[in-house]
């Protein structure tokens, strides 16, 4: 049976190959029953991953314990908006400060 590919590509992104996996594994019965192809990468190969799959329709961005404020995570939030810019980027963060929420 050949393989279907799917109609839209949803882009994990994330340092820590450990909470891929973890958001892989919280998607995968959603993304399956959509017919959409998720993706976990390092921020790193974000542009590659993007550029090979033409059709991402969101990016989800975990930077954990980290700022959103950071000045590398800030840079990578403007990349993923140039690889993908129509593309919901959802930012994921551990930090519970108010201000940090809405920061972006």
């Amino acid at each position: 049976m050949p393989l279907q590919r799917k109609a839209s590509t949803i882009l994990v992104v994330d340092a820590r190959e450990l909470r891929r996996a973890a958001m892989m594994g919280l998607l995968s019965a959603w993304a399956d029953a959509n017919s959409i192809e998720l993706i976990a990468v390092a921020p790193d190969d974000a542009v590659e991953a993007t550029e090979a799959n033409a059709n991402c329709r969101m990016v989800v961005f975990i930077v954990g314990s980290q700022s959103i404020r950071a000045r590398e995570n800030m840079q990578w939030i403007k990349v993923m908006r140039a690889i993908a810019p129509s593309a919901p980027i959802v930012v994921i963060s551990d930090a519970e400060d108010g201000a940090e929420v809405v920061s972006s």
